[in-house]
């Protein structure tokens, strides 16, 4: 994904791996998506989604915004809508390419599939969103 790199060099003055590091490369890839999301021809796709992964992902994500985005109600809802296109439409990374996650290394795509070194750590979590990420764990 060059634009988020390109963004990553040219607009994000923090250190890789701090708060608001993430907080801006997040900001960036969601409205990317938002963009990509509003002028997408629903037409062209019917997913199946199993309504109880569904069920489960949406209480995820709600929780974890409870905890990170307390009374940010537009905030969770807007999060909650890309999470869930990103996941089970598009079948893409919660978090973008490119991004610094983990000990400076970078969420990236090798063919067709998407690798993140923080996976491991944070899927052991009980409540992770890491479940439903379709970046596979780096060996």
């Amino acid at each position: 994904m060059a634009k988020a790199n390109t963004y990553e060099m040219r607009h994000i003055q923090d250190p890789p791996g701090s708060v608001q590091y993430i907080i801006q490369f997040i900001a960036k890839y969601n409205m990317e998506v938002f963009s990509e999301l509003r002028t997408r021809n629903y037409i062209d796709v019917l997913e199946d989604i199993d309504p109880d992964k569904l069920e489960d992902f949406t209480l995820r994500i709600n929780q974890y915004m409870d905890e990170n985005a307390p009374d940010q109600i537009d905030l969770k809802k807007y999060t909650r809508i890309i999470s869930i296109y990103l996941t089970f439409i598009v079948k893409k990374p919660l978090h973008p390419p490119g991004m610094i996650v983990n000990d400076n290394k970078k969420i990236f795509k090798k063919g067709n599939n998407y690798f993140c070194p923080a996976k491991s750590k944070y899927i052991l979590e009980t409540m992770s969103l890491c479940k439903y990420c379709v970046c596979k764990v780096i060996d």
